[in-house]
């Protein structure tokens, strides 16, 4: 039982800093189209 919960537990963790991956990637995605945005090289 232990062992089931273990692996549930590391499945959490890699989903939990998968989300922050990908969260931080949009978030500069955001910040990189703002500032070309703001720089007026948008088409």
């Amino acid at each position: 039982m232990s062992n089931q919960n273990s692996t549930l537990k590391q499945y959490g963790w890699m989903f939990l800093l998968w989300c922050s991956g990908v969260g931080g990637l949009f978030i500069i995605a955001l910040i990189i189209r703002f500032m070309l945005t703001s720089a007026g090289l948008t088409s």
